[in-house]
């Protein structure tokens, strides 16, 4: 089953069947001990958790 589009051809999604997830987080400063995409790893993390959803 392919769960990361990044990887995927056309040919491996079938229509009709997925959902696909958009993770969408800012890029802003949290200090300096984190990196500038927190908020973006954080909404990819919960959307690959979701059970049969393309991310």
């Amino acid at each position: 089953m392919i769960r990361d589009l990044a990887g995927a051809y056309w040919t491996h999604v079938e229509p009709e069947r997925w959902t696909v997830a958009v993770p969408v987080g800012s890029l802003e400063q949290h200090g300096p001990h984190l990196p500038l995409d927190t908020d973006t790893r954080i909404a990819t993390a919960v959307a690959e958790a979701l059970p049969d959803v393309l991310v």
